[in-house]
């Protein structure tokens, strides 16, 4: 027998987060966004790439008069990025719209996809109010960064395979979410196995075939758009850096990230958890896309510098699986949603502490301090922070600081254009990220690339003045 006080203070919890936790998110982006004090390096990236296709170049070769190329990042974000900046929207605003939507489609997702599993409104609102109040899902809310949408993406083509359900839309949504982010693949594999596994073998075979042709349609499309620069950009940006030692170091690297957001760790573990006790008895698709996601998201992390951000379709597959169960077991019904509840209370607290520990950072402030000391210097500009590019509104000369010292180490007859470029006095300023110069050529230009570079810094350039820490060179 039910114990009603319970059910009704389960309820009432269920309620106040479904309520509090989207409330804690509005705040959060009140107080960050017009500071901007989310948006670093990687939005930089993003925010260029959409400048650049605002500008009708799509993928700017690795090198050529508009800069310098390479990027990892599938098209879809930026292109929509692109077409909010081109009706006029400023691109940070442009940015911040387009991840609110990525979010707001990822939560629509869940709910839609946890009902279509069985579960009662209650528990789809809690598990969506509880995966928003995660830290990847939040990083998405208050970034510019092209993760949201491909995992809500790749969640739509899930649910449009569960069991009682006709998948002819899966192809289309596991093609988009290919087109934001490749790595959403994952859900083509577990759609296909779930399939088969429930004896739906036309079904697997018609959202297996034309999810591939999906695939060829978007690699199409990339490479006549780009003109076929995106081969070349791919093949030398694609592993970021990566290599055998840090494939095998990733699992050490995931856990290290794991540890910097306990919130997703704690669904994550639980869901794990469920896959290795054989909770339930029918196999079910959101398990599948857990257990071919983390796989995915290993392989992920064997790329240096990777962050939290790509914990998203993790994070939200670990919650699905956990309400999943609930869903599934009704027997289960009540000790699952007292455990998400109990999560979602640790990530309210958690998010709570980040709103008064780092959405009160000022980033704004200081880039536009060095936008403004550079409005008047002939262009290019060469800046080693692509966001500080991004804030003045233009593309970075160096889309990719990160990639072009990826492409340096692996030949360093690469920084010879550049230091040609310094010669010739090209740059009306150069903008450093640190003030100290040691360090701020450590990242952009390693090994002996960073004495070449800044030998030809100090034959043709003057220390100008230090801008919010920030070391701007003009030509002697």
């Amino acid at each position: 027998m039910g114990n009603p006080w319970l059910d009704r203070a389960l309820r009432a919890v269920a309620v106040v987060l479904t309520v509090g936790l989207p409330a804690i998110t509005i705040a959060r982006a009140a107080r960050a966004w017009p500071r901007e004090a989310h948006l670093g390096y990687a939005e930089g990236i993003w925010l260029g790439l959409a400048n650049d296709a605002a500008r009708h170049v799509f993928y700017r070769p690795l090198q050529g008069p508009l800069g310098y190329g390479g990027t990892r990042y599938f098209p879809l974000f930026f292109l929509l990025h692109a077409g909010l900046i081109r009706v006029g929207l400023d691109p940070i605003v442009a940015g911040y719209l387009l991840g609110v939507g990525s979010v707001a489609l990822l939560l629509v997702a869940v709910l839609i996809f946890l009902r279509m599993a069985g579960g009662s409104v209650l528990l789809c609102a809690a598990a969506a109010a509880v995966v928003l109040s995660c830290q990847p899902v939040q990083m998405a809310a208050l970034t510019i960064r092209g993760d949201g949408l491909p995992a809500a993406l790749t969640l739509l083509g899930l649910a449009c395979c569960l069991p009682g359900s006709r998948p002819r839309a899966a192809p289309f949504c596991f093609a988009l979410a290919f087109a934001a982010k490749p790595t959403s693949l994952y859900g083509v594999v577990a759609a296909v196995a779930a399939l088969v596994a429930t004896d739906q073998r036309p079904d697997a075979w018609r959202v297996g075939w034309q999810s591939f042709v999906g695939v060829l349609t978007v690699l199409t499309l990339i490479v006549v758009g780009s003109d076929a620069r995106a081969v070349g950009i791919f093949a030398a940006s694609a592993t970021g850096g990566g290599n055998v030692s840090t494939l095998l170091a990733a699992p050490v690297n995931l856990a290290r990230v794991l540890r910097r957001v306990p919130e997703s760790t704690f669904f994550i573990q639980l869901a794990t958890a469920s896959l290795l006790a054989g909770i339930g008895r029918r196999i079910a698709i959101e398990r599948l896309a857990f257990l071919v996601c983390l796989v995915t998201t290993l392989a992920i992390y064997a790329s240096p510098a990777t962050v939290e951000n790509h914990l998203i379709d993790l994070t939200v597959l670990a919650v699905v699986v956990v309400a999943g169960w609930a869903a599934r077991e009704p027997r289960w019904t009540r000790a699952v949603l007292a455990i998400v509840l109990v999560g979602g209370v640790s990530s309210a607290a958690v998010a709570l502490w980040r709103f008064e520990t780092e959405d009160p950072v000022d980033l704004r402030s200081s880039r536009r301090a060095v936008v403004d000391a550079i409005l008047q210097a002939r262009r290019p500009i060469l800046v080693e922070h692509p966001m500080v590019a991004a804030e003045g509104g233009e593309s970075p000369y160096l889309l990719d600081p990160h990639i072009f010292a990826v492409r340096v180490a692996r030949e360093p007859t690469v920084l010879n254009q550049l230091l040609s470029d310094l010669d010739q006095q090209r740059f009306g300023a150069i903008v450093l990220e640190d003030a100290s110069l040691d360090r701020a050529l450590a990242d952009s230009f390693p090994g002996g690339a960073g004495e070449r570079f800044r030998a030809a810094l100090e034959r043709t350039y003057r220390l100008d003045a230090i801008v919010s820490g920030r070391p701007v060179y003009r030509p002697k």
